[in-house]
């Protein structure tokens, strides 16, 4: 009784937005429930519960005891928390600076050579969006010299072998010629990634406060902590992978630079160099960056240092593009020469 009753007071204060006392009921009640190994109350909500684990997973309340209720009655959430690594998600896919996977939370090896084409058949599917991805666009991507239908049985066997070896047959759906990765199973960093941006440049459209753009920020922050390096980086062979990778990329650093814009102007400058910073990390010829970063360190009194910024950026576009600063450039350098305000 005392499990129910605190679980559904957290409920109702986190409906009515009183998150203070949604947490503290939250923890009182996974406390109750890991201590007595309770699968469920007689009058719960199992989407009410999915939402409950979600947060104590999120906050690190008792996060063991929610995986555990999760697995056990299985609940979902729809749409499935993409952005909650945490979730025991039966499969994670690891894409961006570099691939692998894990199953039941522990990784996996195999041999290179003997399991390249299905692991080539599910990169196709990620970089194709990971839904409404065509069989015979993947048979002919993948199996271009086969004639007949030789491609499509090459496919299918190969489809047959990647099921297998993640596990479990309905982790990629084919239905109707149609692919994808069943959403409520897998967890892509990519899909993640992505929803964190999407997110932000929706935020960023309707921004009116200095509240939501800091809201931005955090979003833009919370895909900066998946980013572990561009997308697939050892494979060259597959064309979506390539177009998902500069995707990836330009929507990433135009969140970025967004977010090095907000934070100067509103005096966040610790922050703001750590993102431009990043920045410049995926791509070392962003120059609105470097203006971004010079202006950073003028404001801040660091003339020398905002100097040296526009002689790296110099540096590194004669060096890599044989290029020279654009005149917006050279003029900030000038303005903080001079000693001007900007």
């Amino acid at each position: 009784h005392d499990f129910y009753t605190t679980l559904l007071k957290a409920t109702c204060a986190f409906d009515r937005g009183d998150d203070t006392s949604g947490y503290t009921d939250l923890k009182e009640a996974f406390a109750l429930g890991r201590e007595h190994g309770h699968l469920g109350t007689y009058g719960d909500i199992p989407a009410d519960t999915a939402r409950l684990c979600a947060r104590a997973i999120e906050a690190g309340i008792e996060p063991e005891y929610a995986k555990w209720l999760i697995r056990k009655r299985r609940l979902s959430l729809e749409p499935p928390p993409y952005n909650l690594e945490g979730w025991p998600w039966p499969v994670k896919l690891y894409t961006l600076g570099r691939f692998s996977i894990s199953i039941d939370d522990k990784a996996i090896t195999f041999p290179k050579k003997a399991q390249n084409k299905p692991l080539e058949v599910l990169k196709t599917i990620i970089a194709c969006g990971g839904s409404n991805v065509s069989d015979t666009y993947v048979a002919d991507t993948l199996w271009p010299d086969a004639e007949g239908d030789l491609a499509m049985q090459a496919f299918a066997t190969n489809l047959h072998r990647l099921r297998k070896l993640l596990g479990r047959h309905d982790t990629v759906i084919l239905q109707n010629g149609m692919l994808a990765l069943d959403k409520h199973l897998c967890w892509v960093d990519a899909r993640a990634f992505e929803y964190y941006l999407t997110r932000a440049d929706a935020l960023w459209e309707k921004a009116s406060t200095n509240r939501e753009l800091d809201e931005f920020s955090d979003l833009v922050f919370s895909a900066l902590e998946l980013y572990r390096g561009e997308f697939l980086p050892d494979e060259e062979s597959i064309p979506d992978v390539m177009a998902m990778r500069e995707y990836l990329h330009t929507k990433f650093l135009k969140a970025l630079s967004r977010m090095g814009e907000h934070l100067v102007k509103t005096g966040q400058y610790d922050r703001a160099q750590e993102a431009i910073e990043c920045g410049l990390d995926i791509d070392t010829c962003a120059e609105d960056l470097y203006r971004l970063l010079m202006i950073c360190m003028h404001r801040q009194g660091m003339k020398t240092e905002a100097l040296t910024v526009f002689e790296r950026c110099k540096r590194t576009l004669h060096t890599q593009l044989g290029a020279t600063p654009s005149a917006d450039t050279e003029a900030l350098a000038r303005t903080i020469r001079a000693g001007k305000t900007h």
